[in-house]
C-alpha cells in the first residue's frame, strides 16, 4: 500500500467516524446533562457564598438560645443531663 492510498483510506475512515459521531444523539444528551449539573453547582456555590454569613449568624443565634435554655433549666433545678 502506498502513502497516497493510506492517506485516502485514513480520510475515508475519519469521515465515517465523524458522520457516525454527528448522528449519535446519546452524546448530545450526556453533554446537556453535564451542562445542567455544572449550572446547578455554580448556582449552589454562588448562593452559599452570598448566604453563608447569614446562615452562620442564624446557627450561632440558635446555639446561643439553646445554651441559654439549658442554663435556665439547670438553674431551675431540672436535671437534663
Amino acid at each position: 500500500m502506498n502513502t497516497r492510498t493510506a492517506i485516502e483510506s485514513a480520510v475515508i475512515w475519519a469521515r465515517g467516524q465523524v458522520a457516525r459521531f454527528v448522528k449519535d444523539t446519546r452524546a448530545v444528551s450526556t453533554v446537556e446533562y453535564a451542562l445542567i449539573v455544572i449550572a446547578v453547582i455554580a448556582i449552589v456555590g454562588a448562593a452559599a457564598a452570598l448566604l453563608g454569613g447569614a446562615f452562620g449568624n442564624l446557627f450561632d443565634q440558635l446555639a446561643d438560645e439553646v445554651n441559654a435554655g439549658v442554663q435556665e433549666a439547670q438553674n431551675a433545678g431540672d436535671d437534663i443531663s
